[in-house]
């Protein structure tokens, strides 16, 4: 019986991987192109807030102005991290062919960790209306504090996929036990 190395192994393992998983390819592509739709989502975001800047501190209000844009850019940042962190759950599944280990199911729960954090971020925002002219229409904007329901979801389903993961790597270590 001939000890394999362990660049061997990662290449039966990798080659094993695709044999279950044929549409592997399909997948990661369909990942890659939501984390660019979501990176441009957030740089319109960063742009928007920024292009708001100024009509916002001339507004009069200023403590409430900066407000909006200290929680608009804590906003940004959670949405950016949240992108960093899928798009290494991505890369990992991509070039490695891992979908079930411990460093996954954690980049999982984090994921939740953040978009959870996003969702309530919505609360902090103030309450005020600014100018019609800030706001491009005829009426003026108001903006309220809110749960943001989109990223309050997104959390749950990181969640859940981080127990599915830890099941699926749970399963795949007795399999491996086994044989």
């Amino acid at each position: 019986m001939v000890l394999e190395t362990s660049t061997e192994a990662s290449r039966i393992e990798a080659h094993a991987s695709k044999v279950r998983f044929p549409r592997r390819r399909l997948v990661i592509a369909t990942l890659y192109a939501l984390c660019v739709l979501f990176g441009i989502g957030i740089a319109v975001n960063a742009i928007a807030l920024a292009g708001m800047v100024p009509g916002l501190l001339n507004t009069g209000v200023t403590a409430v102005a900066v407000r909006y844009l200290l929680v608009g850019a804590l906003v940004i940042v959670l949405d950016a991290t949240t992108l960093v962190l899928f798009l290494s759950f991505v890369l990992t599944v991509g070039r490695k062919a891992e979908f079930f280990s411990k460093r996954q199911t954690a980049r999982l729960l984090v994921l939740g960790a953040v978009n959870a954090a996003c969702a309530f971020a919505g609360l902090l925002m103030p309450t005020f209306t600014p100018p019609a002219a800030l706001g491009g229409s005829l009426t003026p904007i108001s903006v309220v504090p809110e749960l943001d329901l989109r990223s309050l979801v997104l959390s749950m389903m990181f969640f859940a996929l981080a127990g599915v993961f830890e099941y699926g790597r749970i399963l795949q270590e007795d399999t491996e036990n086994i044989l």
